[in-house]
């Protein structure tokens, strides 16, 4: 699995895309500049990046976006123009092909760009020791990556409707070519994953005063760190 998502995506369009900037912009900038270069789109090959989706009886909002172009990266790079959407309930990248809903294999794609957003790909242990394939949003990237993965509560009755219940959000760390891990809850074992620049992290954070409970201020925690690198 190559080791960032944006950074490979950047790397396949590097004539047209500068790596300066704030992370925001540097996601925004690629898809703007994607929307016009559409030679790398082989749609034989992205059949074999998807298979057909399984219909679902849902009572209330299942997922995670309405259909929109985005761009898929492949695990050899290769770059894909779609329309898709995440379905929350199943971790479900869909997309539209030939008047077909199908959905993506995570073990073949590195993720999913939207304009103001993307999914990355990345696995966490499972109990039984083998890894876990899942889409994660990618909040920040580098080094070491902030994920965040949203679940819905769910049941199934006896009609097999699936009645969608609270949202739940874990937040993620993921560094290198590791598997994802959940994020630390203290400040000690986050500075731990950020050594290189531990002291500088420190100060970052008691001068701007940030929190680790709030996503915004862990957003700017990591930017600030993948910046260094």
């Amino acid at each position: 699995m190559s080791k960032y998502i944006l950074t490979n995506l950047l790397a396949v369009l590097c004539s047209f895309v500068s790596l300066q900037g704030q992370h925001e912009m540097q996601f925004l900038n690629a898809f703007q500049k994607l929307s016009t270069y559409t030679s790398l789109n082989n749609k034989n090959q992205l059949l074999f990046l998807s298979r057909n989706s399984l219909e679902k009886k849902v009572e209330g909002n299942a997922f995670w976006n309405d259909w929109e172009p985005a761009f898929i990266i492949s695990q050899k790079n290769e770059v894909f123009f779609v329309t898709a959407r995440y379905r929350i309930i199943d971790d479900e990248v869909q997309i539209k092909e030939n008047e077909k809903i199908k959905a993506l294999y995570p073990n073949l794609v590195q993720g999913i760009v939207f304009e103001k957003k993307a999914l990355a790909v990345a696995t966490i242990e499972a109990e039984d020791g083998g890894l876990c394939y899942g889409f994660y949003q990618l909040l920040s990237e580098g080094e070491v990556s902030l994920l965040k993965k949203v679940t819905l509560e769910q049941k199934t009755g006896n009609d097999d409707v699936v009645k969608i219940g609270k949202t739940v959000t874990k937040l993620y760390v993921k560094k290198g070519n590791e598997p994802a891990k959940v994020l630390p809850n203290n400040l000690d074992s986050l500075l731990r994953l950020m050594s290189k620049y531990q002291q500088l992290v420190k100060t970052f954070i008691e001068e701007e005063h940030l929190s680790l409970s709030e996503e915004t201020d862990l957003i700017k925690i990591f930017d600030f760190y993948n910046h260094l690198n």
